[in-house]
């Protein structure tokens, strides 16, 4: 009987959340070690009597929750230290996770203390993806298991979880991270479309803040576990929707059609990786009814294999080492010291065995690959089994499973001749040379297929290979298909400039190819980039002309936002929307290229060509390939490689992580060819698309999977796209959806605001258009109204658009005015914009502490002091903190006072881009206005409308989006006294 300790993450916390992944663990473990003896000792405190138990147990566990972080000592939970002895490497991790995203270090602290603490040959199971690359880094062995609550989620479970709406729903809310604007929709939402909501609380907090929500309009159910699990079980007409992660899992658990709010980063990267049903907080307007009528199945996806793999380390019961999965591969261990099987054991392998060979000789191959593996789970003593398992997956076509398994029985009989012999046939050749060798004598048989064949595994390597894209070429042209022996000789060009004989070839066949050519399109300054830019692009000439089209629309129109590319090759159409970008923006932008710069990642099943799966075509796995330094080359010759972001990677890897750094989009190339590329890129970028943004996607009408992923994704988001065909591959259309607008405003203002704006003037502002709005908002409505002008004083106006927008909508309500701007340089704009403001706004070329004293003398006589008082000039906290200083006591009573690039505290998932806007230094206007606005002049805080509630854009499109800011402006209201 082994000694088992549960490190209890559930003892001293009040979240019962934690409650159900504890239950989880421990029930999970006792199927694991159903005859031994358990304890559990809390994680959550320093540890005295618990000590002895650690040190006599067999296994710890962690019970899964958040305690993992970059900085343990400053941030983790759990109650360790690093002079502790007693733990002795045996803490084995169950669903652990880390606590947010964190873009620091992990800093030598963390790691002593994991090192110290953590089972150095054990595989550690994680909750996600991020927290295994994490502990990975380390060094750890890790496997994503997600956490042990999902591991009742199998297929079959799921299968039992209905497809509809139900007629009454379960919601949650948070304490720890709450958003009334959000939470309210969320709410009204679900009032709207069921007949009946419930509350649970998960913390007390959560109680306390629904009833501020919903009031009597819940139904609040007991806050206890138990009350929870009677109402999901007795209740079969009921949904779940709500912000908490555990409460929405244990829904699945009992089978309710669910919809979990992502939050947080568990949620988000939990939903990514296992496909839990999320919705992330901003789409609750524009998508949730949508997701509550759609008819859609629960389909959670583990990596079961590796979660078997998990348990089975602990099933040996000879030695504590016994049975853990090495970091490298499994030691070979003597026969002396296995147990010997029983007489009935080895009778039940028999006949595994026997029968699995029955199977295997029927060709049965799925069911002899389950008979084997029951075998060798049953004789894992028997290294000779893998051999069995192996032929059955060889057959299966899962060739680098049935590798991994003839090298682990090679691992521990070298020698097995037969074993060496199948993995020989099964592994490819040892290098690109070899397979090219193949290739020219299947060239020189007329084999054409068959080197086509060789060539793609060659390209597979991602291994740049002198001749290899030319003997593509070869192949290409014994097909009759010269446009795609251009582009293999282009391929092989970029990489070897001195392969005389591509470039003959390449000429040869331009030659032939302009023959047939259409006539060009008729624009000079198009055709002038064309000839440079055309050796480093495989796309045509009327998508190259969309995107220079496209991309000189958008700039002349002042569509805010970014360009990006997803899937770049060699940069060419990259460096050609940049030099238009440079030509004719009016404001800031950036483009951003992404691609892997390895070539092309391995197709589908959906990806084929007229039915011809992608790697038959020649263009497979590793193709399209190009280097970076082919991009920088043309964007350096056009002189726009300053505007240009090279963002290296595959799809999947980069774009979760760049979403938000990448700020808004204004137009999204798609040129990843496959079906999970296109996929992946509409999922992580479409949201980021501004209104009137456009989408070009190179090649819709050529790749099958590319065309399936689109319309998969316009059913999803229930969104009509309007396509327009370029060619007979590349389409465009202009996102269809927009950022709703405020229900809550009056049509009168909107409208007006439009025509106010200074951006529609081609005016530079360095607000967002909520921020714009807000400004707008607080002169018509909240500015009070006297007989006297209106005076107000703007500090800093830089370019002049705000300036320009105060002054429009005083214009606008026939308000008398005199204003003031004080700013001591300014763009040439701001000048341009004097001259239309002027005489009722004066310039004060001063700094604002020079200013001050000077104001005071000009109402002396007639007492009208400001009613409003804009502050967006010095951002540090000295320079914020001295501007209310002296400008606070110059605001008449109860007027306002606002502040431009308010930000909340910092933390991990917003640093990078507050730092981005502010060159690396945290602004100061917060920590300013908290101490003197709030806790010592005691101001009212006005709430203002946003214009766009779900619009991230920052106070620059072209800037990083700052997570939860919507708007970075702060206003307050005087006291009357």
């Amino acid at each position: 009987m082994k000694r088992i300790v549960i490190l209890d993450t559930w003892t001293n916390n009040s979240n019962l959340g934690t409650k159900i992944i504890v239950e989880a663990v421990e029930q999970r473990l006792q199927e694991i070690f159903p005859q031994d003896f358990f304890y559990r000792v809390p994680a959550l405190e320093y540890l005295q009597s618990g000590r002895s138990k650690i040190h006599q147990a067999d296994y710890v566990f962690l019970a899964g929750t958040n305690l993992l972080s970059s900085n343990m000592e400053a941030t983790s939970q759990w109650c360790i230290k690093p002079q502790e002895r007693f733990w002795q490497n045996k803490v084995i991790l169950m669903g652990l996770g880390w606590g947010q995203y964190q873009s620091q270090e992990i800093n030598d602290y963390t790691r002593s203390l994991l090192n110290s603490v953590l089972h150095q040959q054990a595989a550690h199971s994680v909750r996600d993806d991020y927290t295994a690359q994490k502990l990975s880094s380390l060094g750890f062995n890790v496997i994503n298991t997600g956490c042990p609550t999902l591991w009742w989620l199998t297929p079959d479970h799921c299968a039992g979880i209905p497809t509809q709406k139900a007629d009454q729903v379960l919601l949650t809310f948070t304490e720890y991270n709450q958003n009334p604007h959000f939470d309210r929709i969320l709410f009204e939402i679900l009032s709207e479309n069921y007949s009946r909501i419930y509350f649970w609380a998960q913390m007390y907090g959560d109680y306390e803040y629904a009833h501020k929500i919903g009031g009597s309009r819940l139904v609040f159910i007991e806050p206890s576990l138990e009350a929870l699990d009677e109402l999901l079980s007795s209740n079969q007409a009921l949904d779940y929707v709500g912000n908490r992660l555990s409460a929405g899992i244990r829904s699945l658990q009992h089978q309710r059609r669910s919809i979990i709010v992502g939050i947080d980063n568990r949620a988000v990267e939990m939903g990514r990786n296992f496909n839990l049903p999320i919705i992330e907080r901003p789409t609750l307007p524009t998508h949730l009814k949508a997701l509550i009528h759609q008819s859609w199945a629960t389909k959670i996806r583990l990596d079961w294999e590796g979660l078997k793999n998990w348990k089975q380390q602990f099933e040996k019961p000879a030695s504590r080492k016994a049975g853990f999965i090495s970091r490298k591969r499994l030691e070979r261990t003597e026969e002396s010291s296995h147990p010997q099987p029983s007489a009935q054991g080895m009778l039940n392998r028999d006949v595994l065995i026997q029968n699995a060979l029955r199977e295997l000789n029927a060709n049965n191959n799925q069911e002899a690959l389950k008979l084997w593996e029951q075998a060798i789970t049953t004789s894992p003593d028997l290294p000779g089994l893998h051999y069995g398992k192996a032929v059955a997956l060889a057959r299966l076509d899962r060739q680098s499973d049935a590798i991994a398994s003839l090298n682990h029985l090679l691992s521990v009989f070298p020698s097995h001749p037969k074993a060496r012999q199948l993995v020989t046939e099964l592994q490819p050749p040892h290098s690109a040379l070899d397979l090219m060798k193949a290739a020219q004598m299947s060239l020189e048989s007329n084999q054409i297929h068959a080197a086509f064949h060789e060539l793609a595994k060659a390209k597979s390597f991602r291994q740049p290979t002198p001749g290899l894209d030319y003997l593509r070429a070869i192949c290409f042209i014994n097909l009759n298909q010269l446009e795609g022996a251009k582009e293999a000789l282009n391929e092989e060009l970029r990489y070897f400039p001195n392969n005389t004989e591509a470039r003959t070839l390449r000429h040869r066949i331009l030659s032939q190819l302009s023959s047939h050519n259409s006539a060009p399109i008729d624009d000079p300054e198009f055709q002038e980039l064309l000839r440079i830019i055309r050796p480093y692009t495989m796309l045509s000439e009327l998508r190259l002309y969309s995107l220079f089209s496209l991309t000189k629309t958008l700039c002349l129109q002042n569509i805010p936002g970014n360009i990006v590319e997803c899937g770049v090759a060699g940069g060419g159409s990259t460096a050609l929307m940049a030099a238009v970008m440079k030509r004719y923006s009016k404001q800031p932008r950036w483009l951003y290229a992404c691609d892997s710069f390895e070539g092309m990642p391995t197709p589908t099943a959906e990806d084929k060509h007229n039915g011809i799966p992608a790697e038959a075509t020649g263009w497979g796995t590793g193709t399209c390939a190009a280097p970076e330094t082919s991009v920088r080359e043309i964007c350096t010759q056009l002189g726009v490689i300053n505007g240009v972001k090279l963002i290296k990677g595959y799809f999947q890897d980069t774009l979760p992580k760049m979403q938000n750094p990448m700020g808004m989009i204004a137009l999204l190339h798609i040129d990843g060819d496959w079906y999970e590329s296109t996929q992946t890129i509409l999922q992580n970028l479409y949201d980021r698309v501004v209104n009137e943004g456009v989408i070009q996607v190179d090649d819709y009408g050529y790749w099958d999977g590319c065309r399936q992923a689109v319309h998969e994704f316009e059913t999803q988001r229930q969104i009509k796209l309007e396509i327009k065909p370029i060619d007979n591959t590349g389409v465009w259309f202009v996102k269809p959806d927009k950022f709703p607008v405020n229900p809550e405003l009056e049509a009168q203002i909107i409208a007006e605001f439009a025509q106010d704006d200074p951006v529609a003037y081609g005016i530079e502002s360095q607000m967002s258009a909520n921020e714009r709005f807000q400004l707008y908002y607080t002169l018509r409505h909240l500015v009070s109204k006297t007989s006297n002008p209106l005076r107000f004083i703007e500090i800093g106006s830089y370019a002049g658009a705000s300036l320009f927008l105060t002054w429009k909508i005083l214009k606008r309500m026939d308000r008398a005015m005199a204003g003031f701007a004080v700013e001591p340089g300014g763009q040439p704009q701001f000048y341009e914009v004097l001259k239309q403001v002027q005489p009722e706004v004066s310039h004060w070329r001063l700094f604002s502490h020079q200013a001050a004293g000077k104001f005071p003398q000009i109402w002396e006589k007639d007492g009208n002091q400001p009613g409003f008082i804009f502050v967006d000039g010095d951002h540090t906290y000295p320079g914020v903190k001295q501007d209310i200083l002296n400008y606070f006591p110059l605001l008449a009573p109860e007027g306002i006072m606002m502040f431009h690039d308010y930000l909340p505290v910092l933390n991990d998932q917003n640093r990078d881009a507050i730092f981005f806007h502010h060159g690396n230094q945290e602004p100061g206007i917060r920590q300013a206005c908290q101490e003197l606005m709030e806790n010592t002049y005691g101001c009212e805080i006005l709430d203002i409308p946003l214009l766009y509630p779900t619009d991230p854009t920052q106070t620059q499109a072209h800037l990083p989006i700052i997570p939860g800011v919507y708007s970075t402006i702060r206003a307050y209201r005087k006291p009357a006294q």
